[in-house]
């Protein structure tokens, strides 16, 4: 001990839970010591803040479902929201043990949204920590030529685009009557079929195209092909 008319003490709690320090305080005058006297100091721990899950990666237009969490008890939370560019939308600065915002990437590319979260416990402020979320853009299909007509016999060669990189696509089709054959349900950035009209009136095939990218599916398009018949000739 040391004779002291302060007591001057940086105190530290590195855990989670409130903790004290007391203080046995000996009054000294006249060389006589008088009765102990108990100081307790209370020192509160600082909040820290970590998510579930960790980061997250959505869809355009999907919502997301981050958990703020923190190891000390009663923790409050409170974020701002940090974009990567203008083209996305629906984030906010919010506060609560929940981020569910319903954010849209109206771009063609990857975009994130940077959630900085700042813990309080106690009238202690933590340190501060982001969580990222992914917001992927929706794939949209182009196709060259926009639609074809062919003559009975003859290949479709259909080219598939987005303006997404790393889309894919898968489609599905249908005729406008059993006359016509050569026709199937595929995958790939190319639709190459030959097709047959077994009729005498001119017939369609339908494909619908759905594309993909980065998990996330945007919506079909159609893409139609005319399917010219093959003239007969006949004598009376």
């Amino acid at each position: 001990t040391v004779p002291t008319l302060m007591l001057n003490q940086t105190l530290v709690n590195t855990g989670f839970a409130i903790e004290t320090v007391t203080y046995q305080i000996t009054p000294h005058a006249n060389n006589c010591d008088g009765i102990v006297y108990n100081y307790v100091v209370t020192v509160f721990p600082v909040p820290d803040v970590y998510f579930l899950p960790p980061a997250t990666a959505i869809c355009s237009q999907q919502s997301t479902s981050e958990q703020i969490l923190s190891h000390v008890t009663g923790t409050t939370f409170t974020w701002i929201a940090i974009p990567s560019s203008i083209n996305l939308s629906g984030f906010a600065d919010g506060s609560g043990n929940l981020i569910s915002q319903t954010i849209t990437n109206s771009g063609n590319t990857i975009e994130t949204v940077t959630y900085h979260v700042m813990p309080t416990a106690n009238s202690c402020t933590g340190i501060p920590s982001d969580v990222i979320v992914t917001v992927n853009p929706t794939p949209l299909v182009t196709t060259s030529p926009m639609n074809q007509t062919i003559c009975a016999g003859f290949t479709t060669s259909i080219s598939l685009n987005s303006t997404v990189v790393g889309t894919t696509f898968a489609w599905t089709v249908t005729s406008s009557s059993p006359n016509i054959t050569g026709f199937s349900a595929g995958s790939g950035n190319t639709i190459i079929q030959t097709l047959g009209n077994s009729g005498f009136t001119i017939e369609t095939v339908t494909y619908h195209i759905t594309p993909t990218a980065n998990g996330c599916s945007g919506p079909f398009s159609d893409f139609v092909v005319t399917v010219e018949p093959t003239p007969d000739l006949s004598n009376t």
